[in-house]
C-alpha cells in the first residue's frame, strides 16, 4: 500500500485502496466509491482468533468490542 501511495503522489497514476491507509494531512483527492444507485461500496473484513484466547482478558475485551460494533 505504501508504495502504490507513493507512486500516486509521484504522479504515476492512480489507485483504489483503503481509506485506512491515508492520513489526514495527505494532499490527495479522495472519492468514496459507489454502486450505480449510489451506495457506498463497502467490504467485509475478517477477524480470526484460537477461542482459546478468549480466556486471555485483553484479547476477549477487544473481540466483544468488535462484535459490539457490529464489524464481524
Amino acid at each position: 500500500m505504501e508504495t502504490c501511495k507513493e507512486m500516486v503522489s509521484s504522479g504515476f497514476g492512480y489507485a483504489i485502496i483503503p481509506d485506512i491507509v491515508l492520513n489526514e494531512s495527505e494532499d490527495m483527492y479522495r472519492l468514496q466509491l459507489r454502486t450505480k444507485h449510489g451506495e457506498p461500496i463497502l467490504r467485509k473484513s475478517w477477524m480470526i482468533y484460537r477461542k482459546e484466547s478468549l480466556h486471555i482478558s485483553l484479547i476477549k475485551a477487544f473481540v466483544d468490542f468488535i462484535k459490539e460494533l457490529k464489524l464481524m
